[in-house]
């Protein structure tokens, strides 16, 4: 049992994905800023990129599929097979330390026109976080995603197929 506890252990911290876990991330700092109201009082999406931050209502009768903290080998092929039985797509959030690991699957969900995110490299919680460590983090899960993804656009926006499908 100690032997199979270690092999985690190494393998959460080679991936970078020890601790992730919501339950134990500090909840904001004193200095962590308000959302603006124009997103406080707007639709579920956010996009960050741009002039500023920007909500956006869904149109009516809409449901978004998300997968959140992917790709993961076993389920995302199982997901991606459904939603193209189906025709829909998707919206993945992904953990960059599982795009580094599978970026091939990233890459799946990109050529059947799903959008992806970004849920930071490790999953850790930005909202305490000093400018330095978000932009560390900006920075590292960019890297990651350029080459996957093949654009450029900033890592806060949902990243496209093609550019018919803009917001």
């Amino acid at each position: 049992m100690l032997v199979f506890a270690a092999g985690l252990m190494v393998e959460g911290y080679t991936r970078g994905v020890l601790g992730e876990n919501s339950s134990t991330e500090p909840s904001p700092g004193r200095h962590a800023a308000a959302a603006p109201a124009a997103v406080a009082s707007g639709g579920p999406v956010i996009r960050m990129a741009g002039s500023g931050p920007r909500s956006y209502a869904m149109p009516a009768r809409t449901v978004a599929l998300t997968f959140d903290d992917g790709p993961d080998p076993t389920w995302t092929p199982k997901i991606l097979a459904v939603l193209r039985h189906y025709r829909v797509p998707g919206t993945f959030f992904l953990v960059g330390a599982h795009v580094a690991s599978d970026p091939g699957l990233v890459r799946e969900e990109l050529r059947d026109g799903d959008e992806i995110g970004s849920h930071t490299y490790t999953h850790v919680n930005l909202a305490p976080a000093g400018w330095r460590e978000a932009e560390l983090h900006r920075h590292k899960i960019q890297a990651t995603f350029e080459p996957v993804s093949a654009k450029t656009q900033p890592l806060t926006t949902a990243w496209r197929k093609s550019p018919d499908r803009q917001q």
